[in-house]
Parts: C-alpha cells; structure tokens; sequence
C-alpha cells in the first residue's frame, strides 16, 4: 500500500464521519417537521456525498454529456435542499442557544436586582425607625395598644366636666391629654408597622438571595462569539440587534457550507481521480489491465502480446 493509499484510507474515514454528521443534522431539522421529512433529508445527504463521484464513473463509461448535465443538475438540487437543511439545523440551533442564554441571564439579572431593590427599602425602613425611635423615647417601651386603652377615660373626664359647666380649665388638659395620647398612638402604629415591614422586607432579601444563588449566570460561546464578530465588523463594543442578526446569519451559513460540503468534497478526493495506478519494475499492473482494457479477442490478443514483451524484458 502506498503513502496516498494510506492516505485516501484515512480521508474515507473522515468521510464517513462527517457524512453521518451531516445525515443526523439533516433528520433533525426534517423531523422537526414529520418523521418522513426527516428520513427523506437523511437519505438524501448520503445520496449527495457520492453522486459527482458516480457522475464522472458514467461519463467515463460511455455516458451522454447532456445525460450526465442533467443528473449534475439534479445532484446540484440536491445538494441545495441539503444545504438548506443544515442552515435550518444550524440558524435553529444556534437561535436557540441565543434564546434561552438570554432568559437565563434575564432571569439571574432579575434575582440580583430583586435583592438590591429590597435590601434598599430594608435599609429605608431601618433609617425611618431609628429616626422616630430616636425622636421619641417613649415609643421603645409603650405599644399604641396600651395607649389606645387611655382614650375610654380621657373621653369621659372630658364629658364630666363639660356637663359640670362647660369646658373649664381642667377639660382643657383632659383634651390636650387626650390629643397627645392620639397622636402617640399613630407614632406607635407607624413603629408597629415598620417593625413588620422590615422583617418581611428582611425575609424577602434572604429568599431572593437564594434564589439568586441558585440562578447561575449563563456564559454562550455562540453568543460571545456572534457578539464578537458583529464587534469587528461594526467596530462598536456594543453592537445593536440588527448587526448580530446578520452575523448570525453569516455564521449559520459558512457551517452549513462545511457540513454540506465536506463529505462530497472528501469522497471527490478519494473516489475522483478514477483508477489507481502502480507501475512495477518491467511490468503494466494487471489492475489497470483488467479494467481498462474491455474482455473482447481484441484486448486478449493485445494482452498476450503486452505479457510477451514483459516476459523479453525480464
């Protein structure tokens, strides 16, 4: 075996490989639409990668030129709906990466700024407690409970003196009394009311930051990677919507070249350049004999006469 033998070996392999790559991707997206369309696109792909290959083995064997235009323009059409497949399989896959990099991230981000959003009205709602706490001393030892209790006889020592003569100076305090002890009331309703909130406000932020810990932050190597190349040709940091679509776009259809291509191009190597030929020392390869010279009493006769003239040489 020689070195190109070796070689073409170890292309075939390579052929193979991809062509059954291609075959999964191309029934892939045709089974996103039926299981037929699926099977259809697979068998399809393996079609493709040997069609130019037999093309050219029928046109060296006698095939009419317009008979072989016509089976390369269908095996073009068929590459085409190939191709088209792989851009779908991979525009379909890498959208999809994009799409849901994008509500992970969304969702992450969300959890971060419902801890910061919290942890800011905890930090408010502290502030005000501490500033109506320090302004009133009172209220880290009375609950507007126990104050509310005091109306009942502040209402009626107003009532009696009022029936004793109209509201002398005695009703006057017990009205001013009175007046403080509402307004006491709502300073230790709103500390009642602070306290709650902070300690919902303070299970709030402890349950978001679970969550966030929980939520991981998404890094796409497609996403940095359409984001990248719409950098360089925008020559913009933060390229817009419309500039990583087309890159998209761009990126989706090279691969889908490579992958529809690759296989037919490998086995054009291996199979394209028709016999192989060996030339020994004094002696024609008995393959090439075989197969190029048609079995008929002309070719036996020529054959009997080429062995002749190897065996005087020898």
């Amino acid at each position: 075996m020689t070195d190109i033998d070796k070689i073409k070996r170890g292309m075939l392999a390579v052929s193979m490989i991809a062509l059954a790559s291609g075959a999964w991707m191309s029934y892939s997206f045709g089974a996103a639409m039926s299981l037929a369309h699926g099977l259809t696109l697979a068998l399809l792909t393996i079609v493709a990668a040997f069609m130019f290959v037999l093309i050219d083995h029928l046109r060296a064997n006698g095939l009419a030129p317009w008979k072989a235009g016509l089976l390369s323009t269908v095996a073009c059409i068929f590459l085409a709906a190939e191709f088209f497949s792989h851009v779908g399989y991979t525009i379909g896959t890498r959208v999809e990466n994009t799409e849901l990099t994008g509500v992970q991230n969304t969702k992450y981000e969300d959890s971060r700024e419902q801890v910061v959003d919290n942890k800011a009205n905890l930090a408010m709602w502290k502030a005000r407690l501490a500033k109506l706490e320090a302004e009133n001393g009172w209220a880290a030892t009375v609950t507007a409970e126990a104050l509310r209790a005091k109306l009942p006889g502040l209402n009626l020592a107003i009532e009696q003196e009022s029936k004793r003569g109209g509201c002398g100076p005695r009703c006057l305090q017990f009205t001013k009394d009175r007046d403080e002890t509402q307004a006491q009331i709502a300073i230790a309703e709103e500390k009642t009311d602070l306290t709650k909130k902070i300690e919902a406000t303070q299970k709030l932020v402890d349950r978001y930051r679970e969550k966030s810990a929980e939520t991981k932050y998404a890094s796409s190597p497609i996403v940095n990677q359409t984001k990248f190349v719409a950098q360089i040709a925008t020559v913009s940091l933060d390229p817009g919507r419309e500039p990583l679509t087309w890159v998209q776009i761009a990126i989706g259809f090279l691969i889908a070249i490579v992958t529809t291509f690759l296989a037919p191009y490998v086995n054009y190597l291996v199979f394209g350049d028709g016999l192989r030929s060996r030339v020994g020392t004094g002696h024609v390869n008995e393959t090439i004999r075989e197969k190029i010279v048609p079995d008929t009493a002309l070719a036996r006769a020529i054959s009997a006469a080429i062995h002749t003239a190897d065996l005087k040489t020898a």
